[in-house]
C-alpha cells in the first residue's frame, strides 16, 4: 500500500503574449499583488511560432515569461488560472483579449501549463481548468512531447525556462541548508 505524503512545492511561472508591451507590466502588477514577488522577468521577444493569436491580440505579438519567488502547492493552479482569466478580461477591449496569460508550474522534472481547453494530454483540475504536461526535464535538458506548443520547442524558450528552473533548484537547496527539508 502506498503512503500518502505532501507534494513538493513548485515554482509558479506565467507565459505572457501581447501586441501592446505596456500590458506586460500592468499584468505583472496585478499578478504580483495577488501571487507575491516576481523573481524573474525574461526579455520580451517576438512570438512568431503561430498566427493563432494575431486576430485577437494584434501584431506583432511579443512573448515574456515571469516566475514568482514563493513556491506553491500544485493544487493552487486552477485558482491561479481563474485569476489570470480575470486579468485578461479586465484588460480586454471590444470583447477581445489584449493579453494572453498562461500560468503554469515548474518542478524539478516538468512544466505543466493551465488551460481552459480540454485535450487528451490534459488533466482536469476542477473549476473548468485543465493542466497539460508541456515539457519534461530529463538527461540534463527539457524534452518536448508531440503536443508541446511550437514556441516551447525553441531553444531560446527552453533556455529561459532552464534559468527559472535553476532559481527554483537554488531555492530548494537553500531551504535544505537551513535544515527545514525540501520546500513543502
Amino acid at each position: 500500500m502506498g503512503i500518502c505524503k505532501p507534494p513538493e512545492r513548485v515554482k509558479l511561472i506565467c507565459g505572457m503574449l501581447t501586441a501592446n508591451k505596456s500590458l506586460f507590466d500592468i499584468s505583472c502588477s496585478f499578478l504580483a499583488r495577488r501571487l507575491g514577488e516576481i523573481d524573474f522577468i525574461s526579455q520580451d521577444f517576438p512570438f512568431d511560432s503561430t498566427a493563432y493569436y494575431n486576430e485577437e491580440l494584434g501584431e506583432p505579438i511579443w512573448r515574456r515569461f515571469v516566475s514568482f519567488r514563493k513556491v506553491i502547492f500544485p493544487d493552487a493552479l486552477a485558482q491561479i488560472k481563474l485569476f489570470s482569466n480575470q486579468i485578461e478580461r479586465a484588460l480586454s477591449s471590444n470583447g477581445k483579449r489584449r493579453i494572453n496569460l498562461d500560468p503554469g508550474l515548474l518542478s524539478e522534472n516538468s512544466i505543466n501549463l493551465a488551460s481552459t481547453k480540454e485535450n487528451p494530454f490534459r488533466l482536469y483540475l476542477g473549476k473548468e481548468i485543465y493542466a497539460g504536461l508541456t515539457l519534461t526535464f530529463a538527461k540534463g535538458r527539457f524534452l518536448e512531447h508531440p503536443w508541446t506548443y511550437p514556441d516551447f520547442r525553441k531553444p531560446a524558450t527552453k533556455n529561459i525556462l532552464a534559468k527559472i528552473r535553476k532559481i527554483y533548484l537554488n531555492q530548494r537547496k537553500a531551504k535544505n541548508k537551513k535544515g527545514t527539508g525540501s520546500p513543502r
